[in-house]
């Protein structure tokens, strides 16, 4: 109820090729325009606009696989009306699926310019963010399926005034983050209910990007985030029982990253947590975290129990009726 307009937006051409492995060549040209924050001073918004080209390559039927090599750039301003800052992200990614059965994979890598200011930090920051992931599934009893995914990620090229101390915003966000919430979203490329929420809640909504963490109540104490580099692991499991349903599963994350204690001064740090998930459709999972090491404990909010600890995701993305044609298509 923000009284401003609030509005999203897609004009797509798709360019059919089938040649030599090239399938189509896709041009996009989006925007979004959001409020995601009152302050004394008024709302904030947030405005995109994304021009991007894509190729999607189609490997045979033989090798079951299909990618895509992606070029796109973000136009970002955020603000109130009297106060604006801005960014630029250009992002080249590569990244496919093999459509197996019994073993499908997924991966992704990508090399991202960031160039943003902000009034908080009064600096103007240019970096180069390289990282990727890779996905792999099993299917160990019919129907039941195990996945193992590794993220890992670095910056060749980072702004000497930034570290990670004063570098976490909720707009101005130059790190890797092992848990990719509303915070993380730095080029406002997903839609987050509670961008900028705090104490439990909407804030605990997460995506699977970045290192793929399942954490919620998070405080200021820069968990998982690096401007260095970063990896991570992370298992999930449906229960080889039968009458336990498939959207019951079991997940654990592992990861390391370079944390900053001081501007010049670097400290490896790992974080690790595991508990139970509910899957309802792959649109929306539910993660309850049962265990959880100290440096995730008392990275959370004094005021964390049992419940204001479960996060969420809930991809407004699969809603896209122009991405669900585009993932149904041949």
């Amino acid at each position: 109820n923000s009284g401003k307009v609030v509005a999203t937006g897609r004009i797509q051409y798709d360019q059919p090729i089938k040649k030599n492995g090239l399938e189509r060549i896709t041009y996009k040209l989006s925007s979004r325009r959001f409020s995601f924050e009152e302050t004394e001073d008024g709302t904030n918004i947030y405005e995109t606009i994304v021009p991007s080209v894509a190729f999607s390559f189609d490997h045979g039927e033989g090798t079951l696989m299909q990618s895509e090599l992606e070029l796109k750039h973000t136009f970002a301003e955020w603000g109130s009306s009297d106060d604006k800052d801005a960014g630029n992200y250009t992002k080249l990614s590569y990244g496919g699926k093999r459509n197996s059965a019994l073993y499908p994979t997924e991966f992704n890598i990508a090399s991202e310019y960031m160039n943003y200011n902000t009034e908080l930090s009064s600096i103007n920051v240019n970096s180069v963010k390289i990282d990727g992931f890779i996905k792999q599934s099993f299917q160990f009893m019919e129907g039941r399926m195990f996945n193992v995914r590794f993220y890992g990620g670095f910056f060749p090229l980072q702004s000497d005034e930034v570290w990670t101390q004063n570098n976490k915003t909720a707009v101005g966000n130059n790190n890797i983050n092992l848990v990719f919430n509303g915070e993380a979203d730095h080029a406002f490329e997903e839609f987050f209910m509670g961008r900028t929420a705090f104490f439990g809640g909407l804030d605990n909504q997460i995506l699977m990007r970045d290192g793929g963490f399942k954490l919620g109540n998070l405080g200021s104490g820069h968990v998982g985030q690096s401007d260095r580099a970063a990896f991570a692991v992370n298992l999930e499991t449906q229960l080889p029982v039968k009458f336990i349903p498939k959207s019951v599963r079991l997940y654990f994350d592992y990861g390391s990253y370079s944390s900053a204690i001081t501007q010049s001064s670097r400290n490896w740090e790992t974080i690790y947590s595991g508990g139970v998930m509910l899957n309802f459709f792959d649109f929306m999972n539910v993660y309850v975290p049962l265990y959880s090491n100290e440096t995730v404990t008392n990275g959370q909010l004094e005021t964390t129990t049992f419940f204001n600890g479960i996060s969420f995701t809930l991809d407004m993305n699969k809603l896209d009726i122009i991405d669900l044609y585009n993932n149904f298509r041949i």
